[in-house]
């Protein structure tokens, strides 16, 4: 019995009860996964690959057990057959397997080499970009380059599904993330509305962290004041030369004190 074939039997059943991304990322969500560490896809099988693996990773598999049982109780029992299988499993393999179909390529995360948890590899960091209204082309550019270079980005316009409440699902976002990035210019200043309320869910998951630790990173994109709450930070001016290239060093740098808390 391997842990790979526990996790292929439990995602055949959560393939059938959610076809699509949309429903899995829902569920995700509901079993307090972090939406932004999975790359969803338009094959179920794939899909469910990537979610199991990250569950698997983070010690939550149970999560998406329960919630799927909460969902679909009737099949509760194949769900508990098939998690009860994967617990003997798991007792002796370590976590974070490839559970490609048989024959398939392994994906990029998975390939032999990789450190089981998802941040022996910074460029996995979830970032959580916050910017003004006005700013929000600039945001997505930098969302976009973000995940052209590995990281998991997560920015309002792109990841907010229809439906969620907006400041809660933000707010758990910023509890959840590796990092924030927050877009300062002249229209920040000039508005008083929810940017600034998460700049202050931001500070006070930053004074959670160990000291010298890396999360809440002021990025300037033109020359402005900083925030007298977020003077102690040192910033990144964006729009200098190389600015965009320290933005990634520190990021990968927060990626590296993660992974040393990780192996203790």
């Amino acid at each position: 019995m391997s842990r790979i074939a526990a996790l292929i039997r439990l995602g055949e059943i959560l393939q059938e009860l959610y076809v699509d991304k949309w429903s899995s990322r829902r569920v995700v969500g509901l079993a307090k996964l972090p939406a932004g560490a999975i790359a969803f896809q338009d094959s179920a099988v794939n899909n469910w690959h990537n979610i199991l693996v990250e569950a698997d990773k983070r010690r939550r598999v149970d999560s998406l057990v329960e919630t799927a049982k909460g969902e679909y109780p009737e099949r509760g029992a194949d769900l508990d057959a098939a998690y009860q299988y994967y617990l003997t499993a798991i007792k002796d393999e370590p976590p974070g397997v490839n559970l490609a179909p048989p024959g398939a390529e392994p994906f990029a995360d998975d390939r032999a080499g990789t450190e089981p948890d998802r941040l022996s590899h910074p460029g996995r960091l979830q970032v959580v970009l916050c910017h003004s209204s006005e700013d929000r082309q600039r945001a997505r550019d930098l969302y976009q380059e973000l995940e052209a270079d590995g990281f998991r980005a997560w920015l309002e316009r792109e990841d907010l599904m229809p439906g969620q409440s907006r400041e809660a699902e933000i707010a758990r976002q910023i509890r959840e993330c590796d990092a924030v990035v927050a877009l300062l210019g002249g229209a920040f200043h000039r508005q008083a509305g929810l940017e600034h309320k998460i700049i202050k869910w931001a500070l006070e998951v930053h004074q959670e962290q160990p000291p010298g630790s890396i999360f809440l990173i002021p990025a300037l994109i033109e020359e402005c004041e900083v925030p007298d709450n977020l003077r102690d930070l040192s910033p990144v001016r964006l729009f200098e030369e190389g600015g965009h290239e320290k933005l990634k060093r520190s990021l990968k740098a927060r990626g590296e004190q993660l992974l040393r808390s990780v192996s203790g």
